[in-house]
Formats: C-alpha cells, structure tokens, sequence
C-alpha cells in the first residue's frame, strides 16, 4: 500500500521554530511495518537544514562521472569526485504543540532518512562504540544528480530506486524517488541500515583505503557479494526484520529476505538478479541461520572482528582461482568460541553445499 501525505497550506509569515530536542511525525517502521508516529531526534542539532552530530542531509550534488577514480585512491584527494559537492537543505514544516509536521513529501524523506540514521548510528555506538569522528563522518546526499562532460558539453542526469555507500568519499547517495516505490528508499530503516552495513565493510576490511579493492586480476565479484551478504545480515541485525527491504520495491522479498530459497549448490536456480547479490543472499541467510541461536549481535561481533584478518587473506590469495566465500567463512569460525563453532559450521555446511567450499574449523 503506498502512502498518501495531504499537504497543507500556510499564509506567509515568520515561521516558528520548534525546541530541541526535535520531534516529529513521519512515516516510520515498527517492527517492520510503516506507520504514522512521532519520533524523537538525538543527534539532530539544526532541523532547518538537517545538520547533527552525526553528519548533515545535503541536496543538489553532481557526483562526477569523469572522475580519475585511480589517481583519487592514489592521491587520497577526493576534490574531483564532485562536480558539485551540494547545498545545505530547507525542510518545509509546520509545528503542533512542538512537533515538526513536514508540509511536503521531500520534507517527510528526510525527517524519514535522518531518523533511521539515528536509529543506525545508536545501535553501532551502543554495541560496537564506534566514534564517527574517528572512523569519519558522513554527508547523507538527497536526490544527487550524475554529471558526465563529453566535449564541453556536460550532461545530468540521475538515478531511482536505488541508495549507495560511495566508499571512496564516505559518504552516502540517497537517489531520487520513483513512484514505484512502496516506502520511499529514503526512508526504508532497513535500507539505511544495510548501506551503513557498507561502511562498516569499508571500514573494517579495507580500514576506508579504497586501494584495498584494486587487486590486479582479483576476483572482485567475490568481495562484492561478500560486502553485500554481510550488508544484508548487519541490517537485520540493527533492525530486527528481516523484510524491509521489499517495503520500498515488494520484488526484493523473494530476492533479499532472509532466508533465501537457494543454497551454494543450487545457485544457478536462484530468483534473483545479479551473481554476486544472488551468492550474497547466500552468505546472509546463513549469518541469519546462525543468529537465531547465537543471536545477532554475537554473530556481528564475530564478523567485525573477522574482517581484517580476512582481508590480509584477500591479498594472499585474491588472484587465485581457489578464491571464493570460504575464507571468510574460515575467519568468522576463527574468531567463535567452541559453542559458537559448532553452530556456526552447521550453518555454513547447509548453505555452502558444495565440495569446493573448504571449512578447516569445521571438519
């Protein structure tokens, strides 16, 4: 069912400002279904423009399409990855006994995307006391814009149903809404949650050095549906549903929702689009299987901890043919305790079915 938000109409005059700290009432998700509620704000400092503690929602950035992404990871200067690095935002609101009602719907997305931000940022800094200004903070881009330059002549254009962690400038593209969309993706907790689940990837594998990924001849779709299965489970576990994603875009359900209809060995008849998503709704359903006894947290403890020593394996052997989701499997049992290991192995034994999937800890 799509939501439907009247927006009201106000005479001109000064506009009221709301007390902090904020409130509002926005579309929101509880317990995985979207309802109408008034949510309380924590790291939000400037409503107006959608500013906090923990990064700012911008608008009208041009992400540069000519970049020289090679001499960007080389040079670690991120100037040229913009054409257009974005203005502060405007959010359009009324208030009700001091609470923030948004008059229009792009208003509604980003009291939506900022609040399942929060959200995010609460669960990584209560469990894992991960600190944005060591690890670096984020701008959230609203409705960016894709500029390419061909012979002077520049063209824009953007993208839909789709949101993305740009790891090499750390920050997040939250892409203009399509009127397929269910839930707007701007606004989908579990979709926010899972690209966050990009950046603790970025940070913990490659330690956001993007060099980490440029491996000649390395078998990147591997990593790729690596980073994305473990993206999958940590939104799960910072949100405790396991069908957001198909809120926003219902075909996603049978291709994302843990768990999965297919196993390592009966990949190929997989109902989903793309390799490397597909071997990743894998890997997801089996950290998800694991979860249900050892519980979600312990297991994205075993994942935090497994990523560095996984990645030194990326450099060893991530040219080899022999390179596949076992080594990460292997550091994640590595790091259990016997308990945990066992629960584990029987967890990767049933999704990865195949005898090309080696597990030392579990034989």
């Amino acid at each position: 069912m799509k939501f439907i938000f009247l927006i009201l109409l106000f005479g001109c005059g000064q506009r009221q400002l709301p007390e902090a700290p904020y409130r509002a009432r926005i579309i929101a998700s509880v317990g995985g279904n979207y309802v109408a509620k008034v949510v309380d704000y924590t790291y939000l400092n400037d409503v107006v423009h959608m500013r906090g503690s923990i990064g700012e929602i911008k608008g009208h950035a041009k992400v540069n399409l000519n970049a020289d992404y090679d001499d960007v990871v080389a040079t670690g200067n991120t100037d040229q990855l913009y054409k257009t690095v974005g203005n502060s935002v405007e959010l359009n609101f009324h208030l009700e006994s001091n609470v923030i009602i948004p008059n229009d719907m792009a208003s509604m997305e980003m009291l939506g995307l900022y609040y399942g931000y929060e959200q995010t940022i609460s669960f990584w800094q209560k469990e894992f006391d991960l600190d944005l200004d060591v690890s670096g903070k984020p701008v959230l881009h609203f409705n960016p814009e894709l500029a390419y330059t061909s012979s002077q002549e520049q063209t824009v254009g953007t993208q839909k149903m789709n949101a993305a962690f740009f790891s090499t400038a750390g920050d997040f593209l939250f892409y203009k809404t399509s009127d397929q969309e269910e839930i707007p993706i701007k606004m989908n907790y579990g979709i926010i949650a899972h690209e966050f689940g990009h950046y603790v990837f970025h940070l913990r594998f490659a330690n956001n050095d993007d060099s980490v990924y440029k491996l000649a001849n390395g078998k990147t779709t591997e990593i790729d549906g690596i980073n994305e299965g473990v993206a999958d489970f940590l939104s799960y576990v910072v949100t405790g549903s396991v069908n957001e994603f198909e809120k926003s875009l219902p075909a996603l359900g049978e291709q994302r929702s843990m768990p999965v209809s297919w196993t390592y060995s009966s990949l190929m008849l997989a109902s989903c689009y793309g390799s490397y998503y597909c071997k990743g709704s894998i890997l997801a359903s089996a950290l998800h299987e694991a979860a249900q006894t050892l519980g979600g947290v312990p297991v994205a403890q075993l994942i935090w901890d497994a990523l560095p020593y996984f990645k030194e394996d990326w450099r060893n052997y991530g040219t080899t043919s022999g390179f596949d989701y076992d080594y990460f499997l292997n550091r994640i049992v590595e790091q259990g305790s016997a308990s945990q290991k066992i629960t584990l192995c029987a967890s990767f034994k049933k999704w990865f079915d195949k005898s090309s999937i080696v597990l030392g800890d579990c034989s």
